[in-house]
Formats: C-alpha cells, structure tokens, sequence
C-alpha cells in the first residue's frame, strides 16, 4: 500500500513538474493579449518566489510540529510525534493537493481558449509585421 501511494504521490508530483510551466506560458500569452506586453520575468521571478516562499514556511511548519510533539532524533517515538509525522507526510499533503486541485477546477483557460488567444496574437504579429502602406 505505501508502494502504491508513493508511486500515485510520485505521477502526480511529476505531472505537476510539467504541467505548471505549460500553463504558465498559456497564461503569459492570454497577458500579452489583453495587456500588448511580455512579462515572462515577472511570472518567473513570482512563481519561484512563491516556490521557495513555500518550500519555507513547510520547513518551518514541520519542525515547529515535530518538536512540539516531542520528536528526538535518533530514538523510539512517541505516539504524539508518530502520528505528527504520519500527518505532516500523508494528512496535510492531501488537504493541499485537495484545496488546489478545488481551485484549479475554476481555471478557465481551456486548450480551445488558448488556441483563440494564440490566433489573436499571431494575427496581431502579422499586422505588426505588413510594410506600412500596404
């Protein structure tokens, strides 16, 4: 069962790795259609701010968790800090794939949508690129 769980955990991580930069380019596009400017740092510089922001405040939370749970390296655990560690690797994990997969599930721009974006923005190059008078 843990096997499962952690090659299920493992797909669904390695699938985010793909899918959020791919979305990020879809948004940067939709952007540029409605605003007539790039902005790819700014997505970049706030997207892995955020990132490491996160990566943060988890390292924090995990240690504040564990050590008022009793955690001490190196030695049998006690049940408050076993079930801490249970819940910091599997319980809270499902809570925030579960609140984002909720929020994504608004996410509006479809692959049909971004397909129409894409065609507006070439469309725009092509009439920025005709030689003036023609």
């Amino acid at each position: 069962l843990a096997t499962a769980i952690a090659a299920l955990g493992g797909a669904a991580g390695g699938g985010l790795d793909v899918l959020f930069p791919s979305l990020q380019a879809d948004v940067i596009d939709y952007d540029e259609l409605r605003t007539g400017e790039r902005k790819e740092g700014v997505y970049f510089a706030t997207w892995h701010v955020a990132a490491k922001s996160a990566t943060g405040v988890a390292g924090m939370l995990v240690g504040f968790v564990l050590s008022s749970t009793g955690f001490q390296p190196n030695v049998a655990q006690s049940e408050s800090a076993q079930l801490a560690m249970r819940s910091l690797m599997s319980g809270l994990p499902f809570v925030c794939y579960t609140v984002g997969m909720l929020i994504f599930s608004r996410f509006a721009l479809t692959q049909g949508a971004h397909r129409d974006v894409r065609a507006q923005l070439d469309a725009r190059a092509a009439l920025e690129a005709e030689p003036a008078g023609s």
